[in-house]
């Protein structure tokens, strides 16, 4: 199994190691030319996340995972438990580098910008650019506090993406669409309503503490093994 695994990450590390580098030169192309912006245009104000990206990248290569290296592998003889295996270790090392990287261009950023409270700013005249992160919202922050932060917000909406992928490829769209369908009615009416998860998002933001985080990464695995329900009698499409 061990084998199997090493080939199902080596696999979706071949298929998407382009993709991921596109990735981090475009993330690093846009705070180059922010920067640009701010130096040549008057009355620039930009403000960016640098963590924000990677929330929607890493969640997207889960999606992509299901239909494309998955069947793939299934195909090859590959039994899923070491695919489900190697698809959860490879996302959370993912997560884990991304969230890495970005601090460490934040460290190098800081050598160049002025601090706002704890967010960087830089400022030119009129022209301003901001880089901010959801951990300032906190009353402190660290190196590894917004490391933790960005891998359970990773994580989790990975998880989730790939828990979705899998209804949609094993039932097909009119499954998958209502199942969203009908959570997002759910959702609405319990919004509307003030109800159970209204109260839990309400508390959530009066009262944001670091902690919630560690619960979303444990979430995180929550989805992660229930979704091998269905992934365990996925049948492959021609």
């Amino acid at each position: 199994m061990i084998q199997e695994i090493k080939g199902t990450m080596h696999m979706i590390y071949t298929n998407y190691k382009i993709s991921l580098l596109t990735f981090w030169a475009i993330l690093i192309g846009i705070v180059i030319l922010s920067v640009g912006s701010t130096y040549l245009l008057q009355s620039s104000m930009t403000e960016f996340t640098l963590s924000a990206p990677m929330y929607f990248y890493t969640p997207i290569v889960a999606g992509m995972v299901v239909t494309g290296v998955m069947p793939f592998m299934i195909k090859l003889g590959v039994t899923r438990f070491p695919i489900f295996l190697s698809l959860g270790t490879f996302l959370l090392i993912a997560s884990i580098l991304n969230a890495v990287v970005i601090q460490l261009i934040q460290a190098i950023l800081k050598m160049f910008f002025d601090m706002n409270g704890r967010a960087l700013v830089l400022r030119n005249g009129s022209s301003e650019f901001t880089i901010n992160h959801i951990a300032d919202l906190l009353p402190n922050s660290t190196f590894a506090t917004e490391i933790i932060i960005d891998i359970s917000i990773t994580m989790l909406l990975s998880m989730v993406v790939f828990f979705i992928s899998l209804i949609f490829y094993r039932y097909g769209k009119l499954i998958g669409f209502s199942f969203m369908g009908l959570i997002g009615v759910l959702f609405v009416f319990d919004m509307s309503n003030e109800g159970a998860v209204f109260q839990l998002l309400e508390y959530i933001v009066l009262h944001f503490e670091f902690s919630y985080f560690y619960y979303m990464f444990g979430l995180s695995i929550i989805v992660y093994l229930v979704s091998y329900i269905f992934m365990h009698r996925m049948t492959i499409k021609k």
